[in-house]
This record gives C-alpha cells, structure tokens and sequence, in this order.
C-alpha cells in the first residue's frame, strides 16, 4: 500500500521466535520486511531476511516444493524478493507440473485461493 511502519517491521524482526518458525509465516515475514525495506530505500532487515530465506530454502522437499501448493507459492515469493530466483526455479517447474487438468492448483479442481496465489507467483518469477 506504499505505506511505511518501521516500528512494525522492527517488532517483528525482534519478537521472531521458534512459534513463528513454519514456511508460510517465516515467508510472510520476508516478504513484509522486504517490500519495507524496498520502500524505504534501505537495507535495515537484510541480514534477518537472508538468514530466514536459508532456512526456507532448508524446509524444501525433495520434489521441490514444500508441504501444500500454497506454502510453497508463499515461500518462493519471499525468496524471490530475497534474491534468490536461481535457487526457486526447480521449485517454480515443480509449481508448473502439479497444475490440474482444468488449469487450476491445489488441494482440489477448483481451488480458487491457491490458483490465483500460483499465477502471481508466476507472474512475479516472470517480473524478477
């Protein structure tokens, strides 16, 4: 939204513990304290995001994805951010080759939520 909160950013690099540490939540993160960072115009939280994109990159599943269609588009999106496009793409073609039949992803046919998560993780690997 263009909007900056420092101190939010600040609060939740400081207060990150070992409950936050799942995929999706870590990824949220990320990409929270990147998008700040980006609009700021600094690199006040680079060393939390490079350490915690690592540690994704370490969660990932020898398919190349991580446990649901929708963690993993959250954690290639944050790593993407992170600057990590080369270390993604195994898991960008492993996104390609679990779309259904009807062209969408997820759990079922017509999951709406994931598909669209999907297409803007693809539109975003396609922008970096």
């Amino acid at each position: 939204m263009g909007t900056q909160d420092k101190d939010g950013c600040n609060w939740l690099s400081e207060n990150y513990c070992p409950a936050w540490e799942q995929v999706g939540t870590t990824s949220l993160i990320i990409t929270a304290l990147k998008k700040q960072d980006n609009l700021a115009k600094t690199r006040t939280f680079e060393t939390f995001i490079q350490e915690k994109a690592r540690w994704i990159l370490s969660k990932r599943r020898t398919d190349d994805g991580w446990k649901h269609i929708s963690t993993s588009n959250l954690a290639i999106q944050a790593l993407l951010l992170a600057g990590f496009k080369d270390e993604v793409e195994d898991s960008v073609h492993w996104l390609l080759e679990n779309v259904h039949e009807n062209g969408a992803w997820g759990n079922k046919d017509d999951d709406i939520n994931a598909t669209a998560l999907t297409l803007s993780t693809l539109g975003l690997y396609r922008k970096i």
